[in-house]
């Protein structure tokens, strides 16, 4: 998915410096208001579209889970459908999220780097005099970072609120363990010895299980 965002981008940045070479600030504005469209309508809405549909596929992967755990306590055997159902779920659902997180992500940092080479490129072609119309439209084109923002935070919230109640067990019983040592046979066997090692590797079986 980065790569889609790549791609827009650099279409992006080649329209605005064509329009930049017109010397025109009409075409200029324009040029910018058509870009605030695509980023807004098109690449923003595919990927809020994607991630929507990635949480959908984590309920479905639970609910999945909890039709099969019912079926294996009650019968004493897996339900073939149903299992079917968790593996296909579970499969795609956190890479998906986590593709249109970073997808996302990426796009925030790209978005002002596209205003501020479009304003370059404007100031270089365009008159001082002429640039008002094109800096109202650089001004209002703030708005598209805004709501990718929004967007990211709201995906992260979300993915925060599935994984903290299957991870809150895990992080409580390293945040309850004491550290302090007693002892130098204790200190020296701390030393050699890293409890970061073991709680990385333990939050990484966490996560490739969900």
């Amino acid at each position: 998915m980065s790569e889609l965002v790549d791609s827009v981008f650099y279409v992006l940045q080649r329209a605005l410096r064509r329009a930049a070479h017109c010397c025109d600030p009409a075409i200029c504005a324009a040029a910018v208001e058509h870009a605030v469209s695509l980023l807004t309508r098109r690449l923003l809405e595919h990927l809020q579209g994607q991630l929507k549909q990635s949480l959908s596929s984590k309920l479905a992967g639970a609910a999945a889970q909890a039709i099969v755990a019912t079926a294996d306590r009650t019968a004493g055997s897996f339900s073939g459908a149903a299992a079917t159902a968790m593996s296909a779920a579970g499969a795609a659902r956190l890479p998906a999220l986590l593709r249109s997180l970073d997808a996302l992500q990426l796009s925030i940092v790209c978005t002002p780097r596209l205003w501020q080479q479009a304003r370059s490129d404007f100031a270089a072609c365009v008159p001082a005099h002429a640039l008002v119309p094109v800096d109202n439209a650089l001004s209002a084109a703030a708005t598209v970072e805004t709501a990718m923002q929004a967007a990211l935070d709201g995906g992260l919230a979300q993915l925060a609120a599935m994984l903290m109640p299957r991870l809150r067990t895990k992080l409580e019983l390293f945040a309850g363990r004491s550290y302090v040592l007693g002892s130098e046979e204790e200190l020296a066997r701390a030393e050699g010895t890293s409890f970061v090692g073991p709680l990385l590797a333990e939050l990484r079986a966490v996560l490739s299980a969900l």
